[in-house]
């Protein structure tokens, strides 16, 4: 049951893609809804503080230059608890039962799974109108 990167934000979609998901969620908690700044040259006092100097540092690589708005960790969370309810349904698990497990109702998760499709849903179904 892993989360892909597909089914996160693109910010965070991206750095789990080239920093893993772990460093991904490290960063999620370390700049929650805050500006996260990626300085041209070394990795400033503060990112050192907060994420470590070899995640720091790897930032810096892959990133020099930048600057985002980092969501915060519950937008994050729900991400990964909606990725959690598709891949459930894909697996065949009835929408009532994933409710129960997810403790939403009935139409919560027939909303999350209406809204977000997993990107080869479609393609599996050729002949399905819409």
């Amino acid at each position: 049951m892993e989360i892909e990167s597909n089914d996160l934000s693109p910010l965070i979609a991206d750095f789990a893609d080239r920093l893993g998901l772990d460093n991904a969620l490290k960063i999620v908690e370390a700049y929650r809804n805050k500006l996260l700044y990626v300085p041209m040259r070394g990795s400033s006092p503060e990112m050192v503080e907060r994420l470590g100097q070899d995640l720091a540092d790897r930032l810096v690589t892959e990133y020099r230059g930048c600057q985002w708005r980092v969501p915060c960790a519950s937008s994050f969370d729900r991400q990964k608890r909606n990725a959690l309810i598709r891949l459930r349904r894909t697996e065949g698990m009835k929408q009532s039962a994933i409710a129960i497990e997810f403790n939403l109702t009935y139409g919560q998760i027939g909303y999350i799974l209406r809204c977000a499709p997993p990107p080869n849903f479609l393609l599996d179904r050729p002949n399905d109108v819409f």
